[in-house]
């Protein structure tokens, strides 16, 4: 019912979603569209019960809270020697942006953005789902590219520190 609640925002937005149902898991598929170097962009919704303690699982059903997430996977391999260099960049954007979610898996090369909302299904209204959805997409504009040169190790961290120092000093 969630999933398909936000279906209906994005839909009367022109974005392309598509709906799974499996087994254990319902998710929702945000095309984002397709990079410079023609792979498709994925954003994955999925939405979980959150566990309620014993003593306070008196709360009837359809009020209890709800964890939505928002993942994406970026479509590239992080190159064993610019792990660092990634983790770095990652620990200094997520301070700087509003929902921060960069996250590195170091043991199979990969990087992600991933946004956990923590909400009532009432609070689903069209103005924050399209908040939500906007700044991830604006996060994933603005840095996918710096990732992937820095997994690739064609820029160091170092180099991104200059190129946001001279645009902040120019600013």
């Amino acid at each position: 019912m969630t999933l398909e609640k936000i279906k209906n925002i994005l839909e009367k937005e022109h974005f392309d979603c598509s709906y799974f149902s499996e087994k254990e898991k319902n998710h929702l598929l945000l095309h984002l569209g397709f990079d410079d170097k023609k792979r498709e962009k994925v954003l994955e919704i999925a939405a979980y019960d959150l566990p309620i303690s014993p003593e306070h699982n008196s709360l009837e059903q359809g009020t209890l809270p709800l964890k939505i997430q928002f993942k994406t996977i970026f479509p590239f391999k992080i190159e064993d020697s610019s792990l660092n260099q990634v983790a770095s960049f990652f620990l200094f954007i997520n301070q700087l942006i509003e929902f921060p979610g960069f996250e590195l898996d170091e043991l199979n090369g990969i990087a992600s953005f991933r946004y956990v909302w923590l909400t009532d299904a009432g609070m689903i209204e069209p103005p924050l789902v399209l908040s939500i959805i906007g700044s991830i997409m604006m996060n994933l504009v603005l840095f996918s590219d710096n990732i992937e040169s820095l997994s690739m190790g064609d820029k160091t961290f170092n180099d991104l520190l200059e190129v946001i120092a001279r645009l902040t000093a120019s600013s």
